[in-house]
């Protein structure tokens, strides 16, 4: 017997479901509810809503009013099905017996149809086609029902029975962590549904925040740390005019030998110019971690949050149009955003050790964060939009070049209109 905890759990998952579009998992969820406690009278009513035949709703709003007789919404829907409300004074066997028939064992929805109906029938369920016929009239009972309760669709059937999750920064961070390992809990569900557009602002924030703390961290290690692996791999690819190698010490040698081999033009007086530069390099982590904070909320950020919006717009509509999806724009940009901001937890810890590796090594490290931030986002689309990971990845995929072709469309056309402003002022 399970918990009273587990059974509302169950409840709202159900409830939730329902309000997704996800009739089956609700009726699903819901069935496992009043198989543990049959006289949970929201159960059966939302239950009403979601089975497939006239027979199976009377069931379910006979069971409602036994257990309440004051519920209005299981009084009228009766009424529109063209079935009495039963009798206060009904048999207590005889309503064991209707709630019995309204929740088999089994939890596939198919096997639930198909035994209720055979119980109905007083056949053995063996005896039951397994594809039973079509309701012509569960749509039209099921508009009536609601234009009866004011309300527009069946997700608001019971308004006052399941308020909205709020959902906490903790909340956020649990699905963060649960995202690192793909989703293995199933977190980000019940995120996409009550997140709202504020965690979005908060992934992009984190995200940012990550980036910036990494990028000064590894500036930090190589200036701190005597000739790491990742300076001296640097050296030797870029070398010095003539083939002569250095061995640089520390980042200052590393400057110097980018200076020597060109690829740095200082205008420098004897070694003043180089003494300047270690000057610099060596007050480099406190500096750049200033410039670039400032730099990045000022610049960055709104340009990352212009361009996500920009990708999830494309991503929602190709994975909507073109692959059927059933997420929004906003729930898309979730998924995006939570894929980078794991991505950027991951590269925080990268940059711990990159200094102690050579480029060549650190580059393919940071191709392979790149992959798995791919991977991230397609499971976390395939969440929104009910996608397998394949089809996720293609969504994305497919996305991105749209995204490219329409941006490269744009940038044409605004050269075009800076060269003809131009050409006209002359």
């Amino acid at each position: 017997m399970a918990s009273a905890a587990e059974l509302e759990r169950l409840y709202r998952e159900g409830v939730a479901a329902i309000r997704a579009g996800d009739r089956a998992t609700g009726r699903q969820k819901l069935m496992q509810v009043i198989r543990q406690d049959e006289f949970h009278e929201q159960a059966w009513l939302w239950l009403s809503a979601v089975v497939e035949t006239d027979e199976e709703r009377i069931i379910c709003l006979e069971n409602v009013l036994t257990i309440n007789p004051a519920n209005e919404a299981a009084r009228r829907g009766l009424e529109k099905l063209g079935a009495s409300p039963p009798s206060p004074d009904t048999p207590d066997r005889e309503v064991a017996a209707r709630q019995d028939s309204a929740a088999p064992a089994h939890a596939s929805p198919r096997a639930v149809d198909a035994e209720l109906h055979a119980r109905l029938a007083g056949v053995p369920p063996s005896e039951v086609p397994a594809e039973q016929p079509a309701d012509q009239g569960d749509e039209a009972w099921r508009a009536a029902l609601l234009e009866a309760e004011g309300v527009t669709s069946e997700a608001t059937l019971v308004p006052s029975a399941e308020p909205r999750p709020r959902r906490t920064l903790l909340d956020l961070f649990t699905v963060w962590a649960d995202m690192l390992i793909l989703n293995v809990y199933g977190e980000f569900q019940d995120e996409i549904r009550y997140g709202g557009f504020g965690h979005v602002v908060v992934n992009i924030l984190g995200a940012g925040f990550l980036q910036v703390a990494g990028l000064a961290l590894f500036l930090l290690i190589l200036s701190t740390v005597p000739s790491p692996p990742f300076l001296r791999s640097v050296a030797s690819v870029f070398g010095t005019p003539g083939g002569a190698s250095v061995e640089p010490g520390s980042a200052s040698d590393l400057i110097k030998a980018l200076i020597a081999g060109g690829l740095v033009q200082i205008e420098t007086s004897g070694t003043g110019g180089v003494a300047e530069m270690e000057r610099f390099f060596a007050s480099l982590p406190v500096g750049t971690i200033g410039i670039f904070l400032a730099g990045y909320t000022l610049l960055a950020l709104p340009a990352l949050f212009v361009g996500l919006l920009y990708q999830a717009l494309i991503t929602n509509m190709v994975s909507v149009w073109l692959m059927n999806g059933k997420g929004d724009s906003i729930q898309t940009m979730h998924a995006l955003t939570i894929a980078l901001v794991v991505a950027r937890i991951v590269e925080f810890f990268v940059m711990l050790f990159l200094p102690f590796v050579p480029i060549f090594t650190a580059l393919i490290i940071l191709a392979a964060l790149q992959v798995y931030q791919f991977v991230v986002a397609a499971v976390a689309l395939g969440a929104v939009h009910r996608f397998g990971l394949f089809a996720s990845m293609g969504a994305l995929i497919l996305s991105a070049g749209v995204a490219n072709f329409v941006a490269g469309l744009f940038m044409m056309a605004f050269s075009f209109l800076i060269s003809f402003a131009a050409s006209a002022s002359f």
